[in-house]
């Protein structure tokens, strides 16, 4: 008897109704941020939740993984700080993989050096449209800003001269009608 069938026969999770074991890969692959960071010149993927193993499930037999292959994909949410490591980390991953992705979470960072100079970690600029186009599935944004050295009551103001950011939102903000959710969290943080 070959292993898929022995699996199948023996595995009381296999053995469970398809609609038992969709909620139990939900659970066991879902609500996970994996963070694209750059390590000498390659790209990585990194799992920022407690679960070392969130991928485990995938490696445990063949059905499961037919199974479950996709779900990682479409059950959790990729985060990044820079856009071009976000293209090009989507242009490398196979189509099937990309078109699953649902969720974004796009960081970036403004400083307040003194009151006349200001920088920004990364402009994501005005989202071009290969986020949509290779991104078929894609169903929620977050873009998250994090000011340093600001006050709650500068954010108009940063929105305004950061010209490129308010591109971005209205952007975002379009995006909402093609059934894509898109939210933003402004975080202010002091620096002694």
């Amino acid at each position: 008897m070959d292993s898929a069938m022995q699996n199948q026969r023996d595995s009381p999770l296999l053995r469970m109704p398809p609609e038992i074991r969709n909620c139990i890969y939900d659970f066991a692959l879902g609500g996970n941020t994996f963070v694209l960071l750059k390590d000498d010149d390659t790209e990585q993927i990194v799992n920022k939740t407690k679960s070392k193993n969130a991928l485990a499930l995938l490696a445990v037999c063949r059905q499961l993984y037919a199974e479950t292959a996709l779900l990682p994909f479409s059950l959790n949410v990729f985060s990044s700080v820079s856009p071009s490591r976000l293209h090009s980390w989507a242009s490398a991953i196979r189509p099937v993989h990309r078109n699953n992705i649902t969720a974004l979470k796009l960081v970036t960072c403004f400083f307040k050096v003194s009151t006349d100079f200001e920088v920004c970690s990364h402009y994501f600029g005005k989202p071009k449209d290969w986020i949509f186009s290779e991104l078929p599935s894609l169903r929620h944004i977050h873009l998250r800003i994090v000011l340093f050295n600001y006050t709650k009551n500068t954010e108009k103001d940063v929105r305004a001269r950061f010209s490129v950011h308010g591109e971005l939102l209205e952007h975002l903000l379009a995006a909402s009608s093609k059934e894509v959710k898109v939210g933003t969290t402004w975080e202010y943080m002091l620096l002694n």
